[in-house]
């Protein structure tokens, strides 16, 4: 098979160009790969960035300009951009694993401090509605109940609940920021 009847293909869509194409160039792609990707952080990645770059071939053929010059080349700046974007995502992750698990870890632990005390001030201001409000923001949003068992619970129209919960967020913003009605 010539380059320009897989080339043709590959544009056509017919996913057995795109086989043709790995049996014929995927030494190549490996090989580019690997000289890019050659750090011990980054071999893991070799096979991902390989797939990544089949999809990339596959997907952007039609930009492939046979007046620009050989296929093999364009195949081969493609290769090379890929998996230098591989390795620059690599040794981002790399830096961000080894020079701050801890930080993760404590804004992980800072963030659930933080939405403890947000869900300990949002009880405390749904305590302070009214009755009636106040059940229908625990059966909603605590019991996670759907309006229409709400409506037959508390013995009021779907409309009803509907109002409630919207004047509740209302009011309960307000209780929160300290506004006082």
């Amino acid at each position: 098979m010539n380059e320009k009847e897989l080339i043709q293909g590959l544009k056509d869509g017919k996913e057995k160009y795109l086989y043709i194409l790995i049996d014929h160039y995927g030494k190549l792609f490996h090989g580019i790969i690997k000289s890019v990707l050659c750090s011990s952080h980054e071999e893991s990645f070799i096979d991902q960035c390989y797939n990544d770059v089949i999809l990339t071939i596959w997907f952007n053929i039609k930009k492939y300009d046979e007046n620009k010059g050989p296929f093999k080349n364009w195949l081969i700046s493609l290769i090379r951009f890929k998996s230098i974007d591989f390795k620059r995502s690599c040794n981002k992750m790399y830096r961000n694993e080894v020079l701050s698990p801890n930080l993760e870890d404590s804004c992980n632990i800072l963030s659930e401090i933080i939405k403890t005390e947000e869900k300990a001030e949002l009880i405390k201001a749904i305590e302070s509605l009214d009755e009636i409000d106040r059940e229908v923001f625990k059966l909603r949003f605590l019991e996670e109940s759907t309006i229409d068992d709400i409506s037959s619970k508390l013995k009021i129209s779907k409309s009803t609940v509907y109002t409630r919960i919207s004047r509740g967020k209302i009011k309960l913003k307000n209780i929160i920021e300290g506004v006082t009605l």
